[in-house]
């Protein structure tokens, strides 16, 4: 039975530039996460759409509520001016 003891050391010149080169990707990688971790700029600009979605609801609801009251008083102002207008 034979053992073969492998070692991290090298002499193949392609082999370790890829190693250097996975690490620098690693390290790139990593540092790229955590950029992306701390950014807060995302999460704010979701805020804001969250915002303006609320904004934009308040506003259809109250279009909504006030303007059948609007129109029921346009028909009512309608029937009195057909009114005054015949004669009655």
């Amino acid at each position: 039975m034979s053992f073969q003891f492998s070692s991290r050391v090298t002499s193949d010149p392609l082999k370790i530039k890829k190693d250097i080169s996975m690490t620098y990707t690693r390290k790139a990688l990593k540092i790229a996460i955590r950029t992306f971790a701390k950014d807060e700029d995302g999460a704010t600009a979701i805020e804001y759409g969250l915002f303006a979605a609320l904004v934009g609801a308040v506003i259809v609801g109250s279009v909504a509520a006030l303007g059948q009251s609007t129109n029921t008083g346009f028909v009512t102002m309608n029937s009195a001016l057909t009114t005054a207008q015949s004669g009655g």
